[in-house]
């Protein structure tokens, strides 16, 4: 996330500056829901997860 901060090229195609690595860890985590993770069946042969349908916004 730091090197795409600091591309100045990236800002300009975007309109915005990308936020701080922290400020999109932040953001992740209060889309984060353990509920989602519990309802999964065999958590030992699954190596990826998609829960159902969730908010975009979080």
């Amino acid at each position: 996330m730091q090197t795409l901060r600091e591309d100045e090229g990236l800002d300009a195609m975007l309109g915005y500056r990308v936020p701080a690595p922290e400020t999109s860890r932040q953001w992740l985590d209060t889309c984060h829901d353990e509920g989602q993770l519990e309802k999964r069946e065999d958590r030992t042969q699954v190596l990826s997860f998609l829960p159902g349908r969730v908010r975009w916004w979080c």
